[in-house]
């Protein structure tokens, strides 16, 4: 009964401008996401959000949720939870949210980072870990994200990355806007 999601592969750059395959992901409203069997995931500085794909017609009615600070347990009420356990960093659980759309089954899930910009490695601690390359993508995607909310009036739309990700991207730039 669930559907799955069709891994694709993103075409991320080389210091030397030559494409690298990433694979299992697809990008898509400025956000690289990350296909991981029957959902996929993707995170901003603020938030990780998660696609999870159900039968047409199913209502809130239809889902168990529950988000704690360190772990989320979400499915359909009677079955088994796509999600149950510890989450890869914590959350805020007040200010995370999900919806679902009845007419096409898609639901998004949207956990708060309790931290702002830490680059979490998978959605449940320990399981479907992302590669390296994909986690420097996914960093190099949010501190772009923090340049640009950080210097409104700058346009970084052409801004590349090149080599690796600072040490600490949360705090790299000290001294810089606050921004929410």
């Amino acid at each position: 009964f669930f559907f799955f999601f069709i891994p694709l592969c993103t075409m991320a750059r080389r210091p030397d401008d030559k494409p690298i395959q990433l694979p299992n992901t697809e990008q898509a409203d400025g956000l690289l996401w990350r296909m991981q069997g029957n959902y996929k995931w993707a995170q901003t500085v603020l938030d990780v959000q998660i696609v999870v794909q159900f039968p047409v017609g199913t209502r809130g009615r239809n889902i168990d949720c529950k988000f704690t600070a360190n772990s989320f347990r979400f499915g359909l009420k009677g079955k088994t939870p796509i999600f149950d356990g510890e989450t890869d960093y914590t959350i805020k659980p007040k200010e995370s949210t999900w919806s679902i759309d009845p007419d096409s089954g898609e639901v998004l899930i949207v956990l708060e980072k309790a931290v702002k910009h830490e680059n979490w490695k998978s959605v449940i601690k320990g399981e479907g870990v992302i590669d390296f390359a994909t986690s420097e993508e996914m960093g190099k995607k949010m501190l772009l994200e923090k340049f640009t909310a950080e210097n409104p009036g700058f346009d970084f739309s052409g801004a590349k990355f090149n080599g690796s990700l600072p040490a600490d991207p949360k705090n790299f730039c000290p001294g810089s806007r606050e921004y929410n």
